[in-house]
């Protein structure tokens, strides 16, 4: 029945119900583009432009335009400017979305696609596995022994990293680097995951040496702590009015993903993305928005309005969820369960005040599992420590 209608509708109506199915918010001038047709023009009486901004076609009734979260301010009481589109979306209602999608199929990369190559043009690549684990090994060592220095703002201090450094003996995800959020990018995870371990966890791994089930122990405590990833991961998020509450079942959502990467195979950042875009529920680590999470950051092109900017549905995606599954893309590899390749972090959305990127993963390319990552996700039996 539900086919039957949608087969009578105007074929544009079908164009612009198809395009929005499977993506819950889509900018309103590359829809336009996307479908091949203006859906609506601005309203020429400029007394209602903020409540009617816009006079949709009638073919395209049931879909809705509604103004970007970022948007928001700019608009506000204005009778004069003239809506652009850019700064708009189309969206279906909920519950009419959920319809169509038993009815339209979803688009290509809604399923994970597996690579058995990468690009030989890949910009750089980094694997650790062979010596993750001694490495985790010093670090732990270096903390049960007290040596571990923090700052007055309970970071640990440089001089402890960059002994740390040279006593691994890297790889670092980008040497040499000049940028201070780059910089011994690699190590700063390892200390500062061990470090929010527990005393145990670390004595565990020191003597039981020649086995990679410590870790396989280690890992699910160190991806469930959510406040770690946050710092981590997610650093450019704050609350200004009350702390954080977090989602117990996220991590694990998160963690399962990766987890159900095909052994031996590549998945391109762009199959990771339009993945999760197609599914009703974006990564986080947070509970349902409730207007107090806000990013440290600017919009990459176009004005911005303070030193923050609010999350909501419109941008959550960029500012929460892309930086949570390319961020702990990297703590996987740090710890030797991935190998990533990876260039140098832009942002075409969101960006730093000081900075032509918001975090340090935003130039993840490609990712897969480790022989050591599939041992600690559960999808072989065993793993043979190398010495060093």
């Amino acid at each position: 029945m539900g086919r039957r209608f949608f087969e009578a509708l105007l074929r544009a109506t079908q164009e612009g119900i198809r395009a929005v199915t499977w993506e819950p918010r889509i900018n309103l001038a590359a829809f336009e583009q996307q479908i091949g047709e203006p859906v609506a023009r601005a309203n020429p009486d400029a007394r209602r432009v903020w409540s009617d901004p816009f006079l949709q076609r009638p073919e395209h009734g049931l879909l809705v335009i509604l103004r970007a979260g970022d948007y928001d301010r700019w608009y506000h009481g204005s009778t004069t400017n003239t809506p652009a589109k850019e700064n708009y979306v189309v969206v279906l209602p909920d519950e009419v979305r959920k319809a169509f999608k038993a009815i339209i199929l979803p688009p290509p990369g809604y399923e994970l696609q597996p690579l058995k190559d990468i690009p030989a043009s890949a910009a750089r690549r980094f694997s650790c596995t062979d010596k993750a684990i001694t490495d985790m090994r010093l670090v732990a060592e270096y903390i049960s022994q007290g040596h571990l220095r923090y700052t007055k703002a309970e970071t640990v201090a440089v001089p402890s990293l960059r002994f740390i450094l040279q006593a691994t003996g890297g790889p670092e995800f980008f040497e040499n680097a000049d940028d201070g959020e780059l910089a011994m990018l690699r190590t700063r995870m390892l200390v500062e995951g061990l470090a929010f371990a527990g005393e145990k966890d670390r004595e565990n791994l020191l003597v039981r040496t020649n086995s990679a089930e410590p870790l396989r122990d280690l890992f699910p405590k160190l991806s469930a702590n959510a406040p770690f990833l946050h710092e981590k991961l997610l650093a450019h998020l704050v609350d200004n009015h009350r702390r954080p509450v977090y989602d117990a079942t996220a991590t694990k959502h998160l963690g399962a993903f990766y987890a159900q990467f095909p052994p031996g195979k590549w998945i391109s950042w762009e199959n990771i993305r339009t993945y999760h875009r197609l599914r009703e529920h974006a990564p986080t680590l947070f509970r349902p928005l409730t207007g107090d999470l806000q990013a440290s950051a600017r919009r990459t092109t176009g004005s911005s309005w303070g030193r923050f900017i609010d999350v909501n549905g419109d941008n959550q995606f960029e500012l929460v969820s892309t930086p949570l599954l390319k961020g702990y893309a990297f703590f996987l590899a740090a710890l030797g369960l991935a190998e990533i390749t990876f260039d140098l972090p832009a942002n075409t959305f969101y960006c730093r005040h000081n900075a032509n990127y918001l975090t340090p993963y935003d130039g993840l390319c490609h990712v897969r599992l480790t022989p050591l990552g599939e041992f600690v996700f559960g999808r072989r039996t065993a793993y043979e420590v190398m010495s060093f």
